[in-house]
């Protein structure tokens, strides 16, 4: 994952969960990617365990123009903004849930000039396969 970011260039705005662990994962990412995600963070208390229709909220009111947004969240919030944007895509996608550290990478397509009015694309997604030996 830190490798991932680490292509990523700054400024990025960072949303995280005020949960424990999304905090803690962001320092670590930080951390080992060099890029600073930290910087311009906010700690979102709603983002623990929201539904998608809150993490869009959330996502429209707190990005800026031109900016790129990291958002830190828990599933199944996380899993669901997965599959809206690939049901969108691909009517015949299978549902997925979005494994720990799992990633979505989205463009933001804005048609109408209006930085709160945009529309998500799918891009890339990458979700581990977890081993239970």
């Amino acid at each position: 994952m830190a490798a991932l970011f680490s292509t990523i260039k700054p400024p990025i705005l960072t949303l995280c969960s005020s949960a424990i662990r999304c905090i803690e994962t962001v320092n670590l990412v930080e951390q080992l990617s060099g890029v600073r995600l930290t910087a311009n963070c906010e700690y979102i208390e709603e983002l623990y365990l929201a539904p998608l229709h809150t993490i869009k909220r959330i996502l429209r009111e707190k990005r800026k123009e031109k900016n790129k947004t990291l958002i830190m969240g828990h599933n199944p919030g996380m899993s669901d903004v997965l599959n809206e944007l690939k049901f969108k895509q691909a009517p015949n996608s299978k549902m997925e849930m979005l494994a720990t550290c799992g990633i979505i990478i989205c463009d933001l397509r804005n048609g109408s000039g209006n930085s709160q009015n945009f529309d998500l694309l799918l891009r890339y997604h990458y979700s581990p396969v977890i081993s239970h030996d």
